[in-house]
């Protein structure tokens, strides 16, 4: 069952139990919501008339507002609704108000048709989250560029519906990204308004002052400024786009067949192009792949790439491929069978440039499950959203994302001096452009991580070193997050010293001592019960993966220092 369908579902339940009809006789919550809401197109209109407006009611149903906005001063022809259930739109539909059967993620105006949107109780409704951002995207779009968005809705779970979730003021936040909100909470809560306030008037006004007892809240949002401008404007996605996937491997032999065949097992797709470049593998993984693409009937195109660089095997791929939206895959990853269809819905839903999911780190053995687990804490990786964040949102980067073909054409390739950190700056770059990276826990992938804690060691090592590559090239640092481990390491070093001076263990144990206690604690509750990862080991591979990259983030740092003196002594600085 899809989304709209789910939502009809549950509304023709309210039809059928008289909730809906019980919502419309609140006489003293409707007289406080249209009094907000006559507030909320006030400040909107500014010096404008109110009936100057005009008025999108998304998820109008069968117009129960319409008559509280005309008493507002709204003129009832500058009102449009739109509704999913066409029963509802029949119902009580004015013949002077036009109505529209469309979802809100696919409205049928043009851009910049609206002064005011109204959203009352429709999010909390809406479970998808590749549907909410298909939403913020068309209200966007539908809004004039000085319009506002108006949202009433639950911000407390109702004990009686399970079928609606709360939308919270950061929950809202994150549906509308980027958009500024003024919000105020209100409503008395429903079962207490009918029982001790019926009716307008001071019961009401006295228990809804109390901030414990609003159930609602109602806030203006206004879209980001000049976002007609924002992003690359890539024209929308086709019906049916075509798909290469890019596979940068080295010997993979052990492992290929779980990751090709996870590219070949998709479904509710049309196959995929899918271009495997091998970095001259020495343990025969080519010659496995053939066997693969023959055994599934697949047309798999294998390249070599005898630098065995990874940013090189991906613009060797890029080179011959030749579909509408491009998928990196690593050789030690796994797709999820609906992988790419959620990637294509999620593009098209958003209108975003790149879109994916998080990322499930596994383990095989007791040290690569340890590992797995602190790489995917908080702790052990910082705020890394596409591996640890378990909400729908737009984010700064994440792994095997599904681009738009065209991205590639207007900020270019991989950077091939970037060893490690590649795809972070490719999204750098990216989102420097205006362009939006969407990721929905809907899109599922798991990776396999490194099986030795001296993997680990290089693996992070280098992604500190090559992350001050990445912050000269573009001169900003992308996220406070990286710098992190670099401070810590400068911390240690420096009170290690301070201790030798002074001849005191304090100036260290002032900053190992929290540290120490930090990670086991961390530790033992990222291993949970998780019986085969014992919180030792998770405390070891965080520890390795904090002083590895503060120790390459150093060595570049020092690097480019000495670079630059010497420039500055020869005159070529």
């Amino acid at each position: 069952m899809n989304e709209i369908d789910r939502v009809r579902g549950v509304y023709a339940d309210y039809d059928a139990t008289g909730r809906s009809r019980r919502w419309v006789k609140d006489s003293s919550i409707r007289a406080e919501r249209t009094q907000l809401l006559g507030k909320a197109l006030r400040e909107v209109a500014g010096a404008r008339p109110i009936s100057d407006l005009s008025v999108l009611d998304l998820g109008c149903g069968s117009g129960d507002l319409w008559a509280d906005m005309v008493s507002i001063g709204v003129d009832p022809l500058r009102i449009t609704g739109v509704d999913v259930i066409s029963q509802r739109l029949a119902s009580r539909c004015s013949e002077t108000t036009p109505v529209a059967l469309a979802s809100g993620a696919a409205l049928p105006f043009r851009p910049g048709s609206f002064d005011i949107i109204v959203l009352f109780t429709v999010l909390s409704s809406i479970r998808n989250s590749s549907m909410l951002s298909g939403l913020e995207s068309e209200v966007r779009k539908a809004l004039r560029p000085d319009g506002a968005l108006v949202v009433y809705d639950m911000r407390i779970p109702s004990p009686g519906n399970r079928a609606v979730l709360p939308i919270t003021a950061r929950r809202l936040d994150r549906i509308f990204r980027g958009w500024t909100r003024a919000s105020r909470s209100c409503t008395l809560l429903p079962p207490l308004a009918r029982r001790a306030a019926p009716e307008p008037g001071w019961r009401y006004d006295f228990l809804s002052a109390l901030p414990l007892l609003r159930s609602h809240s109602i806030a203006v949002l206004r879209p980001p400024c000049h976002s007609s401008e924002s992003g690359l404007r890539l024209s929308p996605l086709s019906e049916n786009p075509t798909i290469s996937v890019i596979m940068p491997i080295r010997n993979e032999v052990a492992f290929i067949e779980r990751s090709l065949g996870s590219v070949l097992g998709q479904r509710d797709v049309s196959p995929p192009q899918v271009v495997v470049v091998d970095g001259h593998s020495d343990d025969g993984t080519p010659d496995r792949v053939r066997e693969l693409a023959i055994e599934n009937g697949s047309d798999v195109v294998v390249l070599d790439n005898q630098a065995s660089i990874v940013p090189i095997s991906m613009n060797l791929g890029l080179a011959v491929a030749n579909g509408d939206v491009i998928v990196r895959v690593d050789g030690h990853c796994v797709l999820a069978p609906d992988y790419l269809r959620s990637c294509l819905d999620s593009l098209r839903a958003t209108g975003a440039e790149c879109a994916g999911g998080p990322m499930e780190t596994i383990g095989e053995t007791p040290t690569s499950a340890a590992i797995a687990v602190a790489q995917s804490s908080r702790f052990g990786v910082g705020g890394v959203a596409f591996r640890t964040a378990s909400e729908a949102m737009y984010v700064d980067t994440l792994a095997f994302g599904a681009y738009r073909r065209e991205v590639f054409d207007r900020i270019g390739n991989f950077d091939e001096e970037l060893i490690r950190n590649q795809d972070d700056e490719l999204n750098l770059r990216l989102t420097r452009a205006g362009g939006r990276i969407w990721m929905d826990p809907s899109i599922h992938s798991s990776y396999f991580s490194r099986g030795t804690i001296v993997g680990l060691w290089r693996q992070y090592h280098g992604y500190g070193f090559y992350k001050v590559r990445v912050m000269r090239k573009h001169r900003t640092v992308p996220s406070p997050r990286h710098l992190v481990p670099a401070a810590f390491v400068a911390g240690v070093l420096g009170s290690a010293v301070l201790s030798l001076v002074r001849r005191s263990p304090w100036p260290a144990a002032a900053v190992l001592g929290p540290y120490a206690a930090g990670v086991i604690v961390s530790s033992g509750i990222a291993a949970g019960e998780e019986k085969r990862v014992q919180v030792r080991t998770v405390a070891l591979a965080a520890t390795t993966m904090h002083v590895s990259y503060g120790l390459g983030w150093w060595a570049a740092a020092w690097r480019e220092l000495a670079g630059a003196v010497r420039g500055i002594c020869t005159g070529r600085w």
